[in-house]
């Protein structure tokens, strides 16, 4: 919304170009142009704000105004898609003292988790602080590397799946033996051993 009602029609930019410093605004005009984008309204924002203070990362999560520093937990996320995108960062036993790579991927897959609860698109820009302050974007011809990688952990998962339903199947085929039969069990075992879904019952 920025980008449509202040920056393209007044000065040609994009939003990426002007937080990234990709324009020839001088100081007076940029201050000016972040004046307006901040007395710009916008209904219910979400915002991370990330830095480094004394050597130390920092982590906040703002909420239509309020801001909440991130503890103990080193992840966040904003938007639609945040709760599977948290999810992710949390089941993965993950921490703060993991590499650099490994955070990127992470922060890759969580993203792609995401995508699947709809209203996430995929459109993906990623950024890192280093110690020494200031941001910059990571470069896209390593960002691409992550989809190959993640398409394998999708795959290598599908087959864990398979294999774990084979061998539920087993169990079950087992202990129906030692079940007293009835209607309903008999059912039950016929369509979980066929693997289609159940008839509605009412």
């Amino acid at each position: 919304r920025i980008s449509q009602a202040i920056l393209t029609p007044r000065y040609g930019l994009t939003f990426r170009q002007f937080i990234t410093g990709e324009h020839t605004l001088d100081k007076q005009t940029a201050s000016m142009i972040q004046g307006q984008i901040s007395a710009y309204g916008v209904p219910r924002s979400e915002t991370i704000i990330a830095g480094v203070e004394n050597g130390t990362a920092r982590l906040y999560k703002g909420d239509d105004g309020d801001l909440v520093p991130i503890g103990r937990q080193w992840y966040t996320a904003i938007g639609s898609g945040a709760p599977l995108a948290e999810a992710e960062f949390k089941a993965s036993g993950r921490n703060n003292r993991d590499s650099l790579q490994r955070a990127l991927l992470l922060n890759y897959v969580a993203k792609r988790r995401a995508e699947g609860g709809g209203g996430v698109g995929p459109m993906m820009e990623m950024f890192f602080i280093p110690t020494t302050g200031g941001f910059a974007m990571f470069p896209a011809v390593f960002a691409e590397t992550f989809a190959p990688v993640y398409d394998g952990i999708r795959e290598r998962e599908r087959i864990s799946m398979e294999v774990a339903y084979h061998q539920m199947s087993n169990q079950w085929s087992a202990l129906a033996q030692t079940l007293p039969r009835t209607t309903c069990i008999d059912s039950l075992l016929t369509t979980a051993m066929s693997g289609r879904s159940p008839d509605k019952e009412p």
